[in-house]
């Protein structure tokens, strides 16, 4: 197989809020030996002129042709575009007359998307597109004729996998918080007298200097984390009212940390966190709240199940290896020999993690 990936990210990119691709895209390259290639957008010829403006913005253009072998036949030839915003789907369309080459072309959609911005000139030119949200990928095959599958986020527990006891940080709380619960957190824990440690972020900005050195800490404050803080989304504009599982619950998952919000609603999500404490809600009434945190915080066999629970599940059904595999399976293709080795890893792992739980 030859895999050609259309990417939205493009190594000068520093911002966070590009994790997920760039995890993805991590174990891809580890696992499949793809071909990146990273469109440029272009810019509108005249921003006043509404209708240019329309059809310019959005498209994009390469910065070197692909080079595909077509001597050789015995190989299928794949395009696959990663998607974390609705437009760089056109970005299909800057590969001109090259397009014909591939044998199948798949879009993988890694974040909240309405079909309303899906752009109709797209569709002959895909042949199946895979979706975080059920109820998306529903959508795209009853709207638009396209083939279409629910595929969940997963996580490379291999690299940011922790099962450690040494967890000195109490409460983690990246991003997006619920507001009322992060200010009883402050109020509770945010004071020099207070034993306990919440750890929360403040930026307003959401550049880092340096991505990998952002991303290594990030997980290791995780690692050190007895909870981290999780909402399900479906108040986010870009959700549409949908509420898949998103990044954070399996970077929890995998760090071994207890979950702690609202568990997402989405169809299919159900089946997805079907074990016991996969997200423990947080009570309605907030006059609960303190009894809540420390009643959990003092509980240590249930944060130690929790950990050990948490981490297998990742290994056993969540990493991204399992992602891409159900993406070959859902095409009919040979998954890559590296790929079903580092399966078969994760499952000696699980395996030697369960006997020794």
């Amino acid at each position: 197989m030859e895999l050609v990936i259309l990417s939205e990210l493009n190594p000068d990119n520093t911002h966070v809020g590009w994790s997920v691709s760039r995890s993805l895209e991590s174990v891809l390259a580890t696992t499949c030996n793809p071909k990146f290639i990273y469109p440029v957008q272009n810019k509108p010829i005249h921003p006043c002129l509404k209708y240019q403006n329309r059809i310019f913005k959005s498209w994009y253009k390469l910065p070197s042709q692909p080079v595909l072998d077509l001597k050789d036949n015995s190989k299928p030839k794949v395009l696959l575009i990663i998607c974390l915003t609705p437009d760089f789907l056109l970005s299909i369309h800057s590969l001109g007359p090259l397009i014909n080459q591939f044998d199948l072309k798949v879009a993988y959609l890694l974040d909240g998307y309405s079909i309303d911005t899906f752009d109709r000139s797209v569709v002959p030119h895909l042949d199946h597109v895979f979706a975080i949200c059920r109820e998306t990928s529903d959508k795209i095959k009853k709207n638009l004729g396209l083939n279409s599958s629910f595929l969940p986020l997963g996580i490379d527990t291999l690299k940011y996998g922790s099962k450690q006891s040494d967890r000195p940080i109490d409460i983690f709380g990246y991003g997006r918080k619920d507001s009322f619960v992060h200010q009883h957190l402050i109020a509770s824990y945010n004071h020099l007298e207070s034993d306990r440690f919440y750890y929360f972020t403040s930026f307003t900005g959401a550049h880092v200097e340096n991505v990998e050195h952002h991303t290594c800490l990030h997980h290791r404050l995780l690692s050190k984390s007895k909870i981290s803080l999780c909402f399900e989304a479906s108040s986010v504009p870009r959700f549409q009212g949908y509420s898949p599982i998103l990044y954070r619950w399996f970077e929890g998952w995998a760090a071994g940390c207890t979950l702690v919000g609202r568990r997402p609603f989405g169809e299919g999500t159900d089946a997805l966190m079907n074990w016991e404490n996969s997200t423990i809600e947080v009570p309605e009434s907030k006059e609960h709240w303190s009894d809540f945190f420390e009643n959990l915080l003092n509980d240590q066999d249930t944060l130690t199940a929790n950990r050990h629970r948490n981490h297998r599940e990742c290994l056993g059904r969540h990493d991204w290896r399992y992602r891409i595999q159900q993406i070959f399976e859902g095409l009919n293709l040979t998954p890559p020999q590296t790929l079903k080795d580092q399966i078969d890893q994760l499952q000696n792992y699980t395996y030697s993690f369960s006997k020794n739980a």
